[in-house]
């Protein structure tokens, strides 16, 4: 299997590649602001391929995939549906949820992170046993039986553009590999792809940050999940792009409330969830009828707090004249709205004797 030449990564003039995230189901607030950061960059249409969070907004294009295999798993057969759609812009950019474009760009050019095998002599020293790094030695093993002599790694945590009637032909070449019994299990696909498509790109070190401390890097961004609900990077990504995107619904459909059983099972009580205001039984046709065969009594339980609009707030009372001030006594400190004043710390006892103060 030769390497096959790619197109360059400059894309002239031409019409903006697409976005395709290739996602797992779950709620997913990375996801909300890296499609805030869509604005830095121009694109086509946005693709979600395989699960999707409640509030994604009509503007993202869908393409479904059964997301009950493993974590790796679904990512590969969420990017071969995204690979094979028709509709998917020839050129695109591969996404992750957690990619950030910080500052506008024109194109996202590409990146690699160095010789693979030295990328695996890290990973083996300190991930030793990780799916992550046995994916990457396999698909080292791989390359270099394909007669690839130094290959390189293409996992740096940023979006990759992608030249779809390559993917097609790579996904053909590992499909019949596989069925010859070359490789089984998982490989990195993003170092497959450059690799076998010549794609080659400027060295980087990996964007991704992991610890709470670091700020991210800018203009190409990724965190891991610690990272961004805990760390410095989430909390800059959040307070920069405040603002919804057209790819969030507003006001996302709810879930309210569980099923309720009584037991002995007699009634069952229903949440209902809205979509863009509409009240929904949350209880299918077939789990309706499993249950009354059972005897039991069902109710659709609307909360208030949904059901009806909530009322205007009242108006402000008017401010109250401000008190006169008390005359300062001689021993009493001004007050303001700084800070305490800290208190003197208290002396401790090392069990000798007490600490000078």
């Amino acid at each position: 299997m030769s390497a096959r030449p790619q197109a360059p990564d400059d894309l002239g003039s031409g019409a903006p590649p697409d976005v395709v995230y290739v996602l797992r189901d779950g709620p997913n607030p990375e996801l909300r602001y890296s499609l805030r950061t869509l604005a830095n960059l121009p694109h086509g249409r946005v693709w979600a391929s395989g699960g999707a969070p409640i509030w994604l907004a009509p503007t993202v294009d869908r393409i479904a995939v059964d997301q009950t295999a493993g974590k790796h798993r679904n990512s590969g057969m969420n990017l071969r549906a995204a690979v094979a759609s028709d509709d998917v812009s020839e050129h695109f950019y591969l996404f992750n949820d957690d990619y950030f474009i910080l500052d506008p760009v024109e194109q996202v050019r590409v990146y690699h992170r160095g010789p693979l095998a030295e990328v695996l002599r890290f990973y083996e020293d300190h991930h030793p046993t990780s799916k992550y790094t046995a994916g990457m030695r396999t698909t080292l093993e791989l390359l270099l039986s394909r007669g690839i002599r130094e290959p390189l790694s293409y996992e740096v945590h940023a979006p990759l553009l992608i030249v779809k009637s390559d993917a097609r032909w790579v996904n053909a070449r590992l499909d019949d590999l596989r069925a010859k019994g070359v490789y089984d299990g998982l490989i990195h696909w993003r170092t497959v792809y450059g690799n076998l498509c010549s794609i080659g790109g400027r060295r980087i070190r990996d964007v991704k940050v992991y610890d709470d401390a670091s700020a991210p890097i800018r203009p190409l961004a990724s965190t891991s999940d610690h990272a961004f609900a805990q760390g410095v990077a989430g909390q800059l990504i959040r307070a920069e792009f405040p603002t919804l995107s057209p790819f969030e619904l507003e006001r996302p459909p709810i879930m309210v409330s569980t099923i309720k059983l009584h037991r002995p099972l007699t009634t069952v009580i229903v949440g209902v969830r809205f979509t863009h205001g509409v009240a929904k039984a949350s209880l299918s046709a077939a789990q309706r009828r499993f249950l009354t065969a059972r005897g039991a009594k069902i109710i659709d339980e609307v909360p208030e707090t949904e059901a009806t609009p909530p009322a205007a707030p009242p108006p402000p009372a008017p401010p109250e004249p401000p008190a006169a001030p008390a005359p300062p006594s001689p021993v009493d400190l001004p007050t303001t709205d700084a800070a305490p004043i800290a208190e003197k710390p208290k002396r401790r006892w090392n069990g000798r004797k007490k600490d000078a103060e």
